[in-house]
């Protein structure tokens, strides 16, 4: 029981539950859940800066065996906030679900797998504090469930289990079910012809029962008065799944059993033939889904019956990260105990998926490449920390507390590129990193000692070691410890180092020897923090005027909003701005890392790009003010070395056009329900900036690959570094991308908030079709994408043509849903900006569309569909507005979250 304080037992069901104290992470905390008649408190998990990933986990919960799990998740305002959370959930490296307590609250997760090892059962933040009220363990007997226990592969996610025929019209659990799996009544699921129910409450046989069907679902069952077609219609969630369907029958009387067809969505899937008297008798079958299941029993002799029936999503585990990096990340935890520092290095959880653990980077296929455990309280010898990684380039372990001799690195680091040991208390000589094809060696303020050897002062190397008072550079003087407290500036050396093309000996002496003499003297006059930090800049300066250093950064505040950083800093945390994330128009865009463990976007100004001074502190002032959770947020800048970077919150699911059409789309493409959610995300973005701010802004480059997703496709709009403050009266330098571009702003040079209104219907005309704006494989006649698709979005797709749309979607969308966004983005592309809607007449549209997407069965080949559609367009016009009011009476609460 999640969030008690001791353990508790049930009267009402004879359950004993387990307080969570014991297995809880330390950062989470308990409440008492107010008005809930069955649930008394619960667990949440609020952000810690330990846990960047949002990723709070139960250790080793999940036992190496068949296993049902059960969560129950509950909010009941237990803050009086009235903001329900929407988070993941996950066991091992699979996130097998999202919550939202929006939809619903408290939410039920249920789900059967087979462990070949003890997993974390971990909760993952999206929008919001992750809660927990219940967490149930059910061990299962391993000859049930055949399709998770045959398997390592795959889980059962419980969509569906239905006691057919029950009278008491109640669920069924423990003590009745001995494994307490819950089954509901089935008055719910009929599709409404004429039926009754038969119980007894004699024994039967159940040998051919094989998933342990409790006695009491079998002792009673549904069949057709009339000899008639039996039904149950069950909708389901991901029309795209594969779903498991396990269904039970039990002849209670002593006479053979009915012979009968069961079908699903009117395809066969078996004749089920009259069963032994007074038995059991059981089928399974694997079917593809769509939007409804509608399950039928067509009599042959006799009335059709049943019993029990349960569904099954099937979920395909995740690909655990590379196990000798695994092994080698819990082995630094054993010897660390690095969990108590850093949360979210969990046992049992995986440490690249389904988000990785805070300091790891690793590739797609689950292989670390980069460690960063700086700052992180380690103590202890550093032999712990150096394990056998696969192919790790970076490891940064400063500013701990780590002793010891560094040994042979060799053999298990020979993919290592950058080594940052500073700030530790390390011992040993220079030549086990020689060995090692580095770029980047760190090793300052240990007590490291001897010569430098040769190979550390080959150009293209950098090398920082400063505070090393014994090792030799180029002398075979003696060490002399009265130095050992003396410490270089490491941004001073590293600029001084890099800035040579030689790295001689003398050079290298003349450094280190000359500001080690100058911080001994700051050190020796005992000036306050202020002075100190006056007499470093000033021996910074003395070092810019030999040329050595690169030209000192400007002294700027802009308040709280945007934090100043060093190039330094961010030249760290991009490993020296090796992953590039893209290119847009003004420069590069590089992925990184900052000291707290948070993931970055930075993009740098190409040089032939770069603003003054004065304007670019404009742009981030301007910047700073922009806070919506449907933009991307400016966490800070660097003025600095002649460089112009912003540092921007990174998106991890990569932007709607890499879904779209992209390297994302070959491995799932979107369905039109997560593309709906992705664009009205970003279409309320715009709207903010057109609306909300307190300068109305015009963004001026809106495109697809600027709408940047993140989990569960929540967008947020990127790229404002061309944005600029709204005026209707001012012409402004032409600027954007080919395809996206207004017309009108590119005859006129006058920018207004329609341009921004132009671009987004090139985007509606992206996911409608799923293909970019520009086109150079097509027919002359398809290239432009809003010259050739226009004609078929007004004139085929009110009659039932999609031929234009694009074939990713496998015709699983509602065509009302599709004809009102076919309609807004013509509205969006007039060429006249008078004609286009508003931002905020455009994201109200959106919604009506994605409500009646989720409401109304899916299929543009249904007839009835199109019958729907044309009933409410009404006559064929220029461009119409499909009016919904008659198709759904309340609005669904499913795409909450994007309002």
């Amino acid at each position: 029981m999640c969030g008690a304080s001791s353990d508790y037992f049930s009267q009402s069901d004879g359950i004993s539950w387990t307080s969570d104290a014991a297995y809880a992470p330390p950062i989470s905390k308990a409440f008492s859940l107010p008005n809930q008649a069955s649930l008394l408190t619960l667990r949440a998990f609020p952000p810690d800066a330990s846990s960047p990933s949002g990723r709070s986990c139960f250790s080793n919960l999940v036992p190496p065996s068949l296993s049902l799990v059960r969560a129950t998740f509950a909010y009941g305002n237990y803050d009086s906030l009235n903001k329900p959370p929407v988070f993941g959930v996950s066991i091992g490296a699979t996130m097998y679900s999202t919550i939202n307590l929006n939809v619903q609250d408290p939410w039920v997760e249920e789900i059967i797998l087979n462990a070949d090892q003890e997993q974390a059962f971990c909760l993952i933040a999206m929008d919001g504090i992750p809660v927990i009220s219940l967490l149930e363990l059910r061990p299962l007997p391993p000859r049930s469930y055949n399709r998770a226990s045959s398997s390592l592969g795959v889980a059962l996610k419980k969509v569906y289990r239905i006691d057919c025929g029950s009278e008491a019209m109640k669920i069924t659990r423990y003590p009745d079910d001995r494994y307490d799996r819950i089954w509901d009544p089935d008055h719910y699921y009929l599709d409404g012809s004429t039926t009754s129910t038969h119980s007894i409450s004699r024994k039967l046989k159940t040998s051919a029962v094989t998933d342990d069907c409790p006695l009491i679902v079998l002792q009673s069952n549904r069949f057709n008065y009339h000899n008639q077609t039996l039904s149950y219609s069950l909708p389901l969630s991901k029309p795209n799944g594969k779903y498991l369907m396990n269904a039970y029958f039990g002849e209670l009387y002593n006479t053979t059993g009915p012979t009968f067809i069961m079908t699903v969505n009117g395809a066969v899937l078996t004749t089920v033939v009259g069963w032994p008297p007074l038995s059991g008798a059981e089928f399974t079958a694997t079917q593809a889904a769509s939007s409804w299941w509608n399950i039928s029993l067509l009599p042959v002799i006799g009335a059709p019956q049943i019993n029990g029936l349960e569904v099954y999503e099937i979920i395909q585990l995740m690909h655990v990260s590379n196990q000798r990096d695994a092994r080698a990340l819990n082995l630094i935890e054993l010897n660390f105990n690095i969990q108590n520092v850093l949360l979210d290095w969990a046992l049992g959880s995986d440490p690249c998926f389904p988000v990785p653990w805070r300091g790891v980077i690793c590739n797609t296929v689950g292989v670390v490449t980069s460690l960063d455990l700086s700052n992180s309280q380690l103590s202890g010898d550093v032999a712990g920390l150096f394990q056998d990684f696969t192919s790790l380039e970076s490891l940064n372990a400063s500013g701990n507390n780590l002793v010891g001799h560094v040994q042979n690195l060799t053999k298990r680091f020979q993919s290592l590129r950058d080594l940052d040991l500073s700030d530790n208390q390390l011992s040993g000589t220079l030549d086990v990193f020689a060995t090692l094809n580095l770029h980047y060696l760190n090793i300052a303020n240990n007590q490291f000692s001897g010569p430098l050897p040769g190979r550390l002062t080959q150009p293209g190397l950098v090398v920082i070691t400063s505070g090393n008072p014994c090792i030799q550079y180029g002398s075979t003087d003696p060490c002399v410890p009265s130095l050992a407290s003396s410490t270089v500036p490491q941004s001073v050396e590293r600029n001084a180092i890099r800035s040579s093309k030689h790295y001689s000996k003398s050079v290298i002496t003349g450094v280190v020897m000359g500001i080690s003499a100058a911080v001994l003297a700051i050190a020796a006059a005992g000036f306050t923090g202020c002075r100190r930090y006056k007499l470093k800049r000033e021996l910074i300066n003395a070092f810019q005027e030999a040329g050595t250093v690169n030209i000192l950064e400007k002294e700027l505040t802009l308040g709280k909003n945007a934090k100043r950083f060093s190039f330094l800093e961010l030249e760290n945390a991009t490993n020296r701005f090796k992953q590039i994330l893209g290119e847009g128009n003004l420069g590069l865009v590089f992925r990184g890392r900052l000291q707290d463990g948070t993931d970055v976007a930075i993009k740098m100004r190409a040089d032939g790009l770069q603003l003054d001074a004065d304007s670019f502190l404009n742009e981030v002032s301007l910047l700073s003010k922009v806070r919506h959770q449907n933009l991307v947020l400016l966490i800070g800048f660097c003025l600095e070395c002649k460089k112009q970077l912003l540092v921007f919150e990174f998106m991890s699911g990569g932007s709607l056009k890499d879904h779209l059409y992209g390297p994302l789309s070959k491995i799932q493409p979107m369905s039109w329900e997560q593309r709906l959610t992705s664009v009205i995300g970003a279409a309320v973005g715009l709207e903010h900036l057109h609306r909300g701010c307190e300068f109305n802004i015009i963004h001026r480059n809106v495109k697809s690959s600027n709408i940047l997703l993140g989990p569960n496709y929540f967008s947020k709009v990127a790229d404002f570094c061309l944005s600029k403050p709204a005026s209707h009266n001012e012409k402004s330098l032409v600027g954007g991308t080919a395809g996206y571009l207004d017309p009108e702003y590119f005859n006129t040079s006058q920018l207004t908030d329609r341009s921004d209104v132009f671009s987004f219907g090139v985007v509606l005309m992206e996911i409608l079709c799923g293909r970019e704006p520009l086109s150079s494989d097509s027919t002359p006649e398809e290239y432009n994408l809003v010259a050739w698709v226009r004609p078929a979005l007004q004139d085929d797709i009110p009659k039932g043509d999609t031929s234009v749309v694009d074939k990713a979607l496998r015709n699983q969308f509602v065509l009302q849903s599709l004809a009102i966004v076919a309609n807004v983005a013509l509205q969006c592309t007039e060429k006249e900006g008078a004609n286009r809607p508003s931002m905020t007449q455009v994201v109200r549209e959106l919604r009506r569309a994605a409500d009646i997407e989720l409401l109304l069965p899916t299929g543009n080949k249904d007839s009835s569909s199109h019958q729907s559609l044309q009933s409410t367009s009404g006559t064929t016009t220029k461009h119409k507005t499909y009016h919904s009011a008659e198709l759904y009476p309340t609005r669904s609460k499913n795409i909450s979250q994007i309002r």
